[in-house]
């Protein structure tokens, strides 16, 4: 990764070997630093130099459209979605089914329906949340789930997959169905519900949200599990309503989990960079934590990037759930790296990470690319190294948008 500035000679890190070593015990890291400090380029290095020996990776958001040049270089795979591209994704396709569950049996079929049923309704769940701007109550929950459960008898009887409309017209038969005192619950329920969704599709009289059209049909593209780096370029999303935003991320990366939870397809490095979309949805934060709690047993391992450790409160208020379960994800992530922080972030992150006074002074004064690496109880400061052909890939200070073009051309060198 480059040199170890405490006098070691050169820096080098592999997660599954240092796991297998016993030197620590998760599978998920954390890389924080101020803007320009060089963590974007430090993720970029050390996952390119995974791709080279073999394993894949996955980058789950591309708010900057920067990642692409990295997936070009390797002859990966950019799947753009956004407004003004054709792509669309159905969050409620299957994914790949692995050979083994989580406690490494066979996956039989009924444990396997079992996986796709909780992971779609997760996904609609975390939706209507984010629609409603609040938790659902019990009866909001039984009515989605039994709209679930038409949508997909639907899709069985037209021998097809389902999708996001076939829930919506379940919620409208719901609905529209006679109205008795002990059902009123739920009729009031499926209304609330049904009215939430429309604004994922597009209605017959043409009317539309700034994210129909995306989500609301069957997929347009595959997810290549053998391609080495798969990237989400999700600028396009950059335009929407910060809601529209949250409901994408939402669905982009339970579609590309269902791909990946699956040990069959070697090991696999996931990226949450600028992870903010997911810390602010309690769905989505709750989808990672399962997926972090997954990693090791699927082979995966986990990057979660942020700008300061003071993002996690964006999760929720002090003493909720939702902020426990952000910060929860520090517990669930041994391998930290720490870029150059502002001053006001000085007592929460000594506190978090339990930095003496002066390993903090060293993170307060580290030059562009220079990093504190804290595994498990080990420590090191590393200046991260980029070769002469990686620069112009890996390098984020100067604009890294690129043309199609430009990437084809990158590719076929």
């Amino acid at each position: 990764m480059g040199e170890d500035k405490s006098g070691a000679g050169g820096f080098y890190f592999d997660p599954w070997e240092f796991y297998n070593a016993g030197i620590f015990k998760g599978m998920s890291m954390l890389v924080l630093g101020a803007v320009g400090e060089g963590k974007s380029s430090l993720v970029k290095s050390f996952v390119s130099r995974q791709v080279l020996i073999g394993r894949k990776a996955l980058v789950m958001s591309d708010r900057k459209g920067e990642w692409s040049i990295v997936s070009a270089y390797h002859a990966g795979k950019t799947i753009r979605v956004g407004s003004g591209e054709e792509t669309r994704i159905n969050p409620l396709d299957e994914g790949n089914r692995p050979s083994k569950d989580g406690s490494g049996k066979p996956m039989t079929n009924k444990k396997w329906a079992e996986i796709v049923a909780d992971r779609r309704f997760a996904l609609l769940r975390a939706i209507a949340e984010i629609l409603m701007n609040r938790e659902l109550n019990p009866t909001e929950r039984l009515v989605l789930g039994q709209a679930l459960n038409l949508g997909l008898a639907a899709a069985r009887a037209e021998n097809r997959k389902p999708i996001i409309p076939d829930v919506v017209v379940g919620l409208e038969k719901l609905r529209s169905q006679h109205v008795e005192e002990y059902l009123r619950q739920r009729h009031e329920a499926a209304a609330i519900l049904h009215d939430s969704f429309l604004s994922l599709v597009s209605t017959e009289d043409g009317a539309a949200s700034d994210i129909s059209g995306m989500f609301d049909g069957e997929s347009t593209v595959d997810f290549d599990v053998t391609a080495p780096i798969v990237t989400f370029d999700t600028s396009g999303l950059e335009s929407l309503s910060k809601e529209a935003r949250k409901i994408a991320h939402a669905c982009i990366q339970t579609w590309a989990e269902a791909a990946i939870t699956s040990n069959d397809f070697g090991k696999r490095i996931v990226v949450y960079e600028e992870g903010l979309e997911v810390i602010d949805d309690i769905g989505s934060l709750n989808r990672m934590t399962v997926q972090y709690k997954l990693a090791r047993h699927y082979g995966i391992f986990n990057i979660l990037v942020l700008h300061k450790l003071g993002d996690l409160n964006l999760a929720g208020d002090e003493g909720s759930k939702a902020r426990a379960s952000a910060f929860s994800l520090l517990g669930d992530s041994p391998v930290r790296v720490l870029y150059r922080q502002e001053a006001e972030e000085e007592e929460l992150v000594k506190k978090t990470f339990g930095l003496s006074h002066r390993e903090w002074e060293k993170v307060a004064s580290f030059s562009s690319g220079r990093g504190l690496w804290k595994l498990g109880n080990h420590a090191f400061e590393v200046q991260n190294t980029m070769t002469a052909p990686e620069r112009p890939v890996f390098d984020t200070n100067k604009s890294m948008r690129v043309s199609r073009d430009q990437e084809q051309v990158r590719a076929a060198v």
